[in-house]
């Protein structure tokens, strides 16, 4: 019995001995495992590389749980840009105009902040209406290089299609004020065009140099966006004493289906015929052939009062009367009218208007055209025929608007007193507002003697 018990010891010592070892080797060799770690890359399951295996970077624990933020640095950094992003966020009009007045101030006098101002506009991942905003503000910066850089940023590449007209129009933006930078309230002013946060700026500037006028001229030509060629067209407007510029407006014109676009390369046009006293007879010529285009109601209307006054040719006074006369809209035919009356006519072609009219009062069945011709006859020199139709207008025509034009007209050439018979039968008039016109002219001339 004690020798089995001795035995049993034996045999437990040597293996807790045995333990012991293969623990101190077994440690021995995490240690090692561990010091290799700490000098040998990670190897990772996918294939190999050329350069040998991978390496997977360690893992970044943003502060906070917050993904790390991008440095911002140059001009996004400034003072100045943060502030207007701020005023504009806000909505305050004014906040956005000053901001952007002192904007102006910092890059007419930093060059390097100007280039990465420029560089901003192509950054398609920031705001449109942001964007938008800064090339305002490029826009008007009376420093050299200014119509190169909006150039480039039209491309190549391809710009934003919704930047591309405000770029347009930006070259073609007022620079006539270096020193003073609050003119970003101009929106509703002549030759002003608003844009976003309230800003607006001054587009009236006759460019001089031949590859801003080939740019735009080259959108005016072939884009097919009307917003391009629209903005093409105001960029261009005050430069057409350059003859390739004016040969390029009146091919437009003459091929332009757009209102919007049509309406400023008319008025352009109708401005330069006034200015040089009517030396360009194609300006009048297109302008009237033109005008018959039942589409374009705002393009009539842009030129009606540039063309007030000025002389006409033979063939344009022909055209203006056919005009008139056609079956065409009524806008189109009272456009013509009132050119035709207000032109610098001699006696004899004053006649000839007369008849024009007079002919049209007593035929057309379009009682527009005839209230037309009613209240332009009041323009022309005293004359008994003219009176006498008038007269007959007042009392017979079915339409209510013209009885009301000739009566109005009669008053104006001859006065109350001479038509007191008519004045008495008008005021009897089955329409209210032909009678309230006749007697307010005997309440007038004869009640307050």
């Amino acid at each position: 019995m004690v020798r089995v018990l001795l035995s049993l010891v034996g045999l437990l010592l040597a293996s807790g001995i045995a333990l012991l070892i293969l623990g101190i080797e077994g440690g021995e060799d995490l240690v090692r495992a561990s010091q290799r770690s700490a000098t040998s890359p990670i190897r990772e399951t996918g294939p190999s590389t050329e350069q040998g295996e991978k390496a997977v970077p360690p893992l970044r624990i943003p502060e906070s749980g917050r993904a790390p933020r991008k440095k911002v640095s140059g001009f996004a950094a400034t003072p100045e840009w943060t502030a207007f992003l701020a005023a504009a966020r806000s909505g305050e009009v004014e906040a956005a105009r000053k901001s952007a007045a002192a904007l102006r101030a910092l890059l007419r006098k930093d060059a390097a902040l100007r280039n990465q101002a420029f560089a901003k506009l192509a950054d398609t991942d920031f705001d449109l209406q942001f964007r938008m905003a800064l090339l305002l503000v490029l826009a008007t910066l009376p420093n050299p290089g200014v119509d190169a850089s909006l150039c480039e940023a039209l491309g190549p590449p391809p710009v934003d299609p919704a930047l591309a007209p405000w770029l347009l129009l930006a070259l073609g933006a007022s620079r006539s004020s270096p020193d003073r930078d609050e003119i970003f309230d101009m929106g509703d002013q002549p030759w002003g065009e608003p844009g976003p946060f309230g800003l607006g700026i001054t587009i009236r500037r006759e460019i001089a140099d031949p590859r801003t006028r080939s740019v735009l001229m080259g959108r005016l030509r072939s884009s097919g966006n009307p917003d391009e060629r629209r903005a093409a067209a105001i960029a261009l407007r005050h430069s057409l004493a350059d003859p390739l510029v004016r040969d390029s407006f009146l091919s437009a014109l003459g091929t332009e289906g757009e209102d919007r676009v049509a309406a400023p390369l008319g008025e352009a046009l109708a401005q330069t015929y006034r200015e040089e006293g009517g030396k360009d007879p194609r300006i009048p010529a297109l302008l009237i052939r033109r005008a018959r285009d039942p589409s374009l109601p705002v393009f009539r209307f842009q030129i009606l009062d540039e063309l007030r006054g000025l002389p006409l040719a033979a063939p344009q006074r022909r055209d203006l009367a056919g005009l008139a006369k056609a079956r065409a809209p009524a806008e189109a035919r009272r456009f013509a009218l009132e050119v035709l009356t207000d032109a610098r006519n001699s006696p004899e072609e004053r006649k000839e208007v007369g008849g024009l009219l007079l002919d049209l009062m007593r035929k057309d069945r379009d009682a527009l055209v005839r209230d037309q011709a009613a209240r332009l006859l009041r323009r022309l020199p005293p004359g008994k025929e003219i009176d006498r139709w008038l007269e007959s207008s007042a009392r017979t025509d079915p339409a209510w608007n013209v009885r009301w034009s000739a009566l109005d007209s009669l008053l104006s050439r001859r006065g109350p007193t001479a038509l007191r018979p008519l004045l008495r039968r008008a005021a009897k008039d089955r329409d209210l507002r032909v009678r309230a016109r006749a007697r307010q002219a005997l309440r007038i001339a004869f009640d307050r003697r």
